[in-house]
Order: structure tokens, then sequence, then C-alpha cells
């Protein structure tokens, strides 16, 4: 049996990783939110993985990569809140494709506390919800 192809393209907004504000730690974290999430998902399907998109001329050369391996669906995931350009850059190029906006939160309950880097870190949905 043939497993679908999945291309996905994760989102992250660009300041992140140029003010390094919460230093390279958090970068690595989010790099390793995404492999997971990468990991979890080829249990089911073949996966493309486009990178973590920061640009919209990152967003179109990861969309015609994942065209060019005809993948049957693209995922849109932002792994943190992004900006609307780099996604718009997507869709500039994969506007005939079957998309999927995910809609993701790693927490299973909310902690009694967090700092501000572990609210960005989840900061993911919000970036669906502005994708949207």
């Amino acid at each position: 049996m043939n497993r679908p192809k999945v291309g996905i393209l994760f989102f992250a907004h660009e300041w992140f990783w140029s003010a390094k504000m919460f230093g390279s730690e958090f970068l690595e974290l989010l790099e390793k939110d995404a492999s997971d999430i990468e990991q979890q998902l080829k249990s089911y399907v073949d996966v493309v993985n486009g990178g973590i998109i920061l640009r919209p001329d990152e967003a179109s050369k990861a969309s015609k990569r994942l065209l060019a391996e005809h993948c049957d669906a693209i995922i849109l995931f932002p792994i943190v809140w992004s900006a609307d350009t780099p996604m718009l850059g997507a869709l500039k190029e994969i506007d005939k494709s079957f998309i999927i906006l995910w809609c993701h939160n790693r927490l299973e309950k909310l902690p009694e506390r967090m700092g501000f880097d572990e609210i960005i870190r989840g900061s993911g949905p919000i970036g669906a919800l502005q994708m949207s």
C-alpha cells in the first residue's frame, strides 16, 4: 500500500532568530519541536520537510521543492507565531495544492506558571489563527 507523501512547512517569525531574545537554546528547542512533529508524522505518512520558514523567499523556495517532490498535501505549521508574509510567499507557489493548516499545542494542560519564553514557544495557535 502506498503511503501519502506530505510536505510540511514550519513557520516562525524571523525576529526570534535575528534578536535571539531567548538565546540559542530557545531556537534549538523550536528546531527539536519541529523534528519531533516530523518524526510523529512519519509513522503515518512519508514526510518531505521544508524546514522552518522565516522569510517569503525561503517559503517560495521550499514550496517549489515540495511541489517538485509531488506531495499529496502540504501542511502549513506555525511552530510559533509568524508574520503573514512567509505564508503568503508559500501560497503563491502552492495555490493549487491540497493545503492543511495545522494548529498545534504541544502542552496537554497549562502549567501553573510559565515564563515568557514558554509562552512564545506555545504561540503556534496564534500563528494558525492569524494565517487562517
